[in-house]
């Protein structure tokens, strides 16, 4: 009976701080209760953003005309620069197949491409992160003293990228923090793209929304650079 108890202690605390929100065919949970999230549902006379100081034209940019769905930012009061912004964005990707259903083979290929489109940014890493039910296209860059990591896949014929920025570098443990929030996402399919993509058929592109608007616009890094600015 104490083992039993003592078990259901453990549980309580991640069933009181995680919070699952739910954009198109995704649901991501973020489980840190530090997460301030804005939403384009939650900004109308949300108090965070009077008490960061943030410019509500601002958020309202992002989310009606940046296709963002989610910033989420962790406030460092102490050091801006270790702010930390997590953005969910979402477009049409006209892809016909999930990534996670192509080859390893046929994924490198993919991701070769994809870091061409981010020709204009300081790339520091590329790679496949892959978590045994999706695919990704990963890439860390930087750009003007900004340091972000962009996870791109394909579902139902939609890219999604999950941002996150900071102004220092990620260390492993930022990374290993993060890949536990791309582990926690979930999509629902839709049966016609849950299929092998044929061998002859040609590699489809993906179109990287992380680089619609890049970073500009970002809560946290305007927030980070006004500060370090002064």
């Amino acid at each position: 009976m104490k083992k039993l108890l003592l078990f259901l202690l453990l549980l309580i605390p991640f069933s009181v701080l995680a919070e699952s929100y739910t954009f198109e065919d995704l649901t991501i949970t973020l489980e840190d209760s530090d997460w301030i999230v804005f939403t384009k549902d939650n900004i109308d006379g949300n108090p965070a953003i009077e008490e960061q100081k943030i410019n509500i034209d601002t958020l309202k940019d992002l989310f009606n005309n940046k296709n963002v769905y989610l910033d989420a930012n962790i406030f460092d009061s102490v050091n801006p620069a270790e702010n930390v912004e997590l953005i969910v964005g979402i477009s049409e990707a006209n892809s016909r197949y999930n990534l996670h259903n192509y080859s390893k083979r046929r994924v490198n290929k993919i991701l070769k491409e994809t870091v061409d489109d981010y020709k204009d940014y300081k790339v520091l890493d590329s790679y496949i992160y892959s978590n045994n039910k999706y695919t990704y296209i990963a890439i860390y860059y930087e750009d003007k003293f900004v340091y972000i990591i962009d996870y791109n896949t394909v579902i139902n014929g939609k890219t999604y990228t999950i941002k996150c920025q900071k102004g220092t570098e990620f260390n492993d443990t930022d990374k290993k923090n993060l890949e536990h929030i791309i582990d926690t996402i979930k999509y629902e399919y839709k049966e016609e793209y849950e299929v092998k993509p044929p061998l002859l058929e040609p590699i489809e592109r993906i179109i990287v929304w992380g680089l619609i608007g890049a970073i500009i616009g970002g809560v946290t890094s305007l927030i980070m650079r006004r500060k370090m600015n002064r």
